[in-house]
């Protein structure tokens, strides 16, 4: 029966064993695939970081670099800047490359001639930043330099224009193995990469990289679906499996893996991180066989203690073997007795009472002062501290009750002297044979010291977590491979983490996880490896939202007993603000030393006792005459040798003494050619250093630009001028024209009542002539008035200046003409019998400036005038033929070339002129929507210059005037306001035998026209009428009857409202005063 139940308790013991065994292996296994999956993820993740770090960082080297000045225009500084970054960085990448906006290479290092100059928009990354004008990363493609790479380009700009872009070709073989060669679990566990279009970037097996992963892998099915997955971008953990390496058939191999994409700019890898299945079951087998053994060990323990159990209770039923322990018991009692008698814990028996039976002479003597004798039979509750008291008997009386045999407390007993000593106690309960309690062993020692020193050690440990806790600065332990041990909230926070517990847990790794540049790390490792400290180590770490600060860190190394360097130790304060401010400050300087060296104003600094420069930007030194700054300041410069008048630099150095700076101070200046320039300077003393500081500006191009202002404005107030005279001259022409009609009216119908051999007849042609004279001077007058275009028409200015220089010089032998005509001459819109008084009036004006002779110039060409020229001239922009007449005279000052467009206005003796040629010829010329202008000196001769609009209209020849009289037999309206001038032209009319009706002003001429249009041929309308005007009455007339003949007739020119009149339609116009073979002709081309 007993051998049966042996066998159960084995068998059942068996069974829990190898129950315990499966399932701790089962749980170890799990665990370690779950250890295995977080340290591929967070081997990847960390990979994955630094190659996103690198691309971020570069880009934003790129973009720096694209915004310089020098690397858009990609000059020599740009070159050297671009020389620079890539031999610093020819570890990392292979080539700079610079590429203009239509995908050109216009630079790339290492120099390659063959690379120059080709278009390489064919490529995929070249065409999507031209269309994108955003930085953009490329696949593996071949470079036209001669090897694989990938590309980061970012755009260039110029006031937001895009011009192209700058870029990096990068060695990815090495980026790769940089992050993925040392990621190594177990020996057969390792990392490959992959990007966008699938190339393989890196793979540590021989031939994969630089191929497409589907040709690689192209008969494994379980990693082409990983690859496909990896090429969405996506990240997860799976298995594959494989049993071909480099061609060759191996056994089956499974490998557990996990890929996490990387985001590049406008694309992404996939970074894979896998280890063998054997591998990590292998890793269990040490596991696995101390667990076998362990497994073993507990069965045999069973068996061990089932065996000396059973033993045991039979060698404790045996009543001598319990004899001899009773009598081993009083002898240890004896000995014990021996020992406490004279140790230093205070011992003592008490009963249930707690009343003192025995007592430790020496100790109690010793501690509370009492002998012996005197705490025999005293209540130990009685000198218990009052506070104490009811702590400790509740506790003894647990203990008492609940039947265990020690308890420990503290408590404060009462010295013989009065004061209470702090002691810690021990009781044992004491039972008897049965369990029942006889009484217990109290055992105390005096604490009082180890109580003040623990005070006093957590009043210190408080102070110090104050300080930790509070300090503003972080503070910190590590071990010596990176692991925090401690920190505090001021670390913490610095980091972005809520609270240290955050910190610690998070970050596992400072040196990958914290420091944001690996070398940074190894230096502060090696200065506390040679120094075994570092002060002051400055360092960029990672904050948890990815964010970077700058730190500055003390840190000590703490060593143990041995004196092996146990831990590390120190404190880290964030220094950003104090870098961004430090940037900054840099940031200002190179700004300022930008604005100053490419400001296009002159900046300097002079020793204002000498005058010498002692700074200056290139554009001063460019206005001086220097090729740059460093030429004028290698020359000792003085700039007080370049006043042209020396008094005005120590009226400025008078004021600058006075008042410690200048402001518009305006002098002229002597730059290396010669040339005098006007100068504005802006200046500050710097009394200390005895300096000038300041701006000298140019100012030449502003002070021509006023004085053609000035003289602008000189010919506005000029026009002006001439317009109001001229106004008032065409009023005096108009109503003298009307006289000189009354008489030349007459003149003709007396003219018709004589025979030529009457003595009056010539008479009376004299009349008629003096009043042609009359009628050219109103011409002049009407032309000076800008009115005197009787009859305008396209024409050949090249005809007019051979017709009337010819005719000048038949009469002026003494005058030597030299005309130029223009080739293909545009043809202009004129009156041809202005035009030839306008050179005539000039040929004599130039006749009697040479009264000894000399030579006359006449040139005509076509000119196109921009709006700054045209507004220059007072005129409209486009094409003009230019006349240029010019004298070897006497020429004339500046206050007689002012005045020589007035009307009136003479330099010749009274009776020798009358003062209205120039004036006609200014009037004439702005009449036909001119300009002239005059150039002389006295000495020198003149030059006048016309400008006239040009036409696109062919130029027309005019047919010979008829001078027979044409009689008629139509009715004629003729309306004017003038009754002499009604009544003559009534009778001219009538005299060629038209029948008239007469109309005295606007109104009368509609009524009458209304009551007999149907028997008025033609009507004769005057322009100017008080009342209803010209225009109007003809407005009227052709809204009664549109197809009614209109005769306009004026003493003033064809301008105007007459020409608007003709332009409506009107049928003709004649100029007052008119002879009769005038009159005749025109009413008979009206009327046919």
């Amino acid at each position: 029966m007993k051998l049966r139940y042996k066998l159960l308790f084995f068998a059942g013991l068996l069974g829990i064993c190898i129950f315990l065994f499966i399932s701790f292996y089962n749980q170890a296994k799990q665990e370690a695939f779950n250890n295995i999956h977080n340290e591929q993820l967070l081997h990847a993740r960390q990979a994955a970081r630094g190659i996103e770090d690198f691309f971020n960082n570069w880009t934003l080297i790129l973009k720096t670099l694209a915004e310089a000045d020098s690397v858009i225009k990609m000059d020599k500084v740009g070159q050297e800047d671009v020389k620079l970054l890539f031999r610093t960085n020819q570890d990392r990448i292979k080539s700079i490359t610079r590429v203009d906006a239509t995908g050109k290479i216009i630079y790339t290092i290492p120099f390659n001639r063959d690379a120059i100059g080709r278009n390489i928009s064919e490529q995929k990354h070249i065409r999507e930043i031209m269309n994108t004008h955003k930085p953009v990363v490329s696949d593996v493609f071949f470079a036209v330099q001669g090897y694989d790479t990938v590309a980061l380009h970012v755009p260039v700009f110029k006031n937001n224009i895009y011009q192209g872009s700058i870029g990096i070709a990068i060695n990815f073989q090495a980026l790769a193995k940089r992050y993925l060669e040392e990621i190594k679990i177990g020996e057969t566990g390792y990392a490959w990469m992959i990007s966008r279009d699938g190339t393989e970037l890196y793979c540590p097996v021989p031939g994969h990289t630089g191929k497409s992963v589907m040709e690689n892998c192209k008969d494994f099915p379980s990693i082409l679906t990983m690859a496909g997955e990896m090429l969405k971008g996506h990240a997860g953990s799976t298995t594959y499996s494989f049993d071909k390496i480099r061609g060759e058939e191996v056994e089956v191999i499974k490998k557990y893996a996990v890929y996490s994409p990387i985001n590049i700019g406008n694309t992404f890898w996939s970074i894979v991180v896998a280890s063998t299945e054997d591998e990590i079951i292998a890793s269990l087998e040490g596991f696995r066989n101390k667990l076998v053994i362990l497994i073993a060990f507990l069965l045999l323990c069973g068996f061990l203690f089932a065996y000396f159990g059973l033993k045991a209770w039979f060698i404790i039923g045996e009543g001598e073997k319990r004899r001899l322990a009773e009598e081993a018991l009083r002898e240890s009692e004896e000995k014990f007795r021996t020992i406490t008698e004279n140790m230093m814990d205070c011992v003592s028996l008490v009963d249930m009472n707690i009343v003192y039976q025995y007592v430790t002479p020496s100790s109690y003597r010793k501690t509370l002062g009492y002998e012996p004798e005197e705490m025999i039979g005293l209540s130990g509750f009685s000198i218990t501290h009052p506070d104490d008291l009811e702590r400790v008997q509740k506790l003894y009386q647990e203990n008492i009750a609940l039947g265990v045999s020690e308890g420990r407390y503290e408590t404060r007993l009462r010295h013989k002297d009065g004061h209470y000593v702090s002691m810690e106690t021990m009781i044992r309960v004491l039972k008897d044979t049965e369990g029942k309690a006889l009484g217990a062993v109290i055992t105390a020692r005096d604490i009082t010291k180890r109580l003040q020193a623990e005070a006093q050690r957590r009043k210190a440990e408080e102070n110090y977590r104050s300080i930790v806790e509070n300090a503003v600065e972080g503070i910190f332990q590590t071990t010596m491979d990176g692991n925090f041990l401690t920190v505090n909230p001021a670390l913490a926070n610095i980091l972005g983490y809520e609270s240290p517990a955050d910190l610690m847990v998070a970050v596992t790794s400072i040196g990958t996880q914290l420091y944001v540049k690996p070398e940074a790390r190894e230096e502060y490792l090696r200065l506390i490896k040679e120094k075994g400290a570092v002060n002051a180590f400055e360092a960029q770490m990672r904050r948890k939202d990815g964010g970077i600060c700058w730190t500055s860190m003390n840190t000590r190394v703490i060593r143990s007993a041995d004196g092996s360097p146990s831990h590390l130790e120190g404190f880290l304060t964030d220094i950003t603000e104090r870098k961004q401010a430090e940037e900054k400050i840099k940031d200002a300087e190179e700004t300022y030393r930008n604005i100053f060296m490419n400001a296009q104003i002159g900046l300097f600094r002079t020793d204002m006792a000498t005058g010498i420069l002692v700074e200056a930007n290139d554009k001063l030194a460019q206005v001086i005459g220097f090729k740059n700054r460093e030429e004028l300041l290698l020359s000792k410069f003085n700039i007080a040798d370049r006043y042209i008048d020396p008094v005005a630099r120590k009226k400025m150095i008078a004021l600058i003494r006075e008042h410690g700076q200048i402001n518009n101070y305006e002098t002229q200046f002597r730059i290396n050619s010669g040339e005098i320039r006007w100068v504005r300077f802006y200046a500050k003393l710097v009394p200390e250093k005895g300096w000038l500081e300041g701006v000298s500006e140019d100012i030449t191009d502003i002070k021509q630009a006023a004085e053609e202002k000035r003289l602008l404005e000189e010919r506005l107030q000029q026009a002006d001028k001439m317009e109001s005279i001229g106004i008032l001259a065409g009023g005096i022409a108009h109503d003298f024209n009307n006289l000189l009609m009354g008489i030349q009216g007459y003149a003709s119908l007396i003219l018709r009542h004589l025979s030529q051999d009457d003595p009056a007849y010539e008479m009376v042609l004299r009349i008629e002539e003096q009043v042609q004279g009359g009628a050219d001077l109103t011409r002049q007058l009407l032309g000076f008035a800008r009115g005197g275009r009787y009859e305008v028409r396209p024409t050949d200015m090249n005809e007019i200046l051979e017709k009337t220089s010819s005719l000048f010089g038949r009469t002026k032998k003494e005058i030597s003409l030299h005309r130029q005509s223009g080739k293909d001459l545009w043809s202009v819109e004129v009156d041809r019998g202005q035009m030839e008084q306008v050179f005539l009036n000039l040929y004599v004006n130039a006749w009697q400036a040479m009264p000894g002779g000399g030579n006359l110039y006449l040139a005509c060409e076509n000119a196109f005038l921009n709006a700054e020229q045209a507004l220059l001239y007072s005129v409209q922009p486009g094409k003009y033929v230019k006349i240029t007449i010019t004298d070897t005279g006497i020429g004339m000052d500046e206050k007689t070339r002012e005045r020589i467009f007035e009307p009136f206005f003479t330099t010749k003796k009274m009776g020798r002129g009358t003062g209205l040629g120039l004036a006609t010829v200014y009037g004439v010329i702005k009449g036909h929507q001119g300009m002239i202008s005059v150039e002389s000196e006295p000495g020198q001769g003149t030059t006048f210059t016309i400008y006239l609009p040009a036409s696109d209209k062919a130029v027309l020849r005019k047919k010979p005037a008829n001078e027979k009289i044409v009689m008629g037999t139509e009715t004629i309206l003729l309306v004017d306001d003038e009754k002499m001038v009604m009544d003559v032209n009534r009778e001219l009319l009538e005299a060629m035998g038209y029948k008239v009706y007469g109309a005295g002003s606007g109104q009368e001429a509609v009524a009458v026209y209304m009551e007999k249009k149907d028997k008025i041929d033609l009507i004769i309308l005057d322009m100017i009428m008080p009342g209803m005007q010209g225009s109007e009455v003809f407005d009227r007339l052709r809204q009664i009857n549109p197809q009614v003949r209109i005769l306009l007739s004026s003493g003033y020119s064809l301008n105007g409202e007459a020409q608007a009149i003709i332009n409506r339609g009107c049928n003709g116009f004649i100029q007052k005063p008119f002879r009769l073979q005038e009159l005749a002709g025109k009413v008979r081309e009206v009327l046919s």
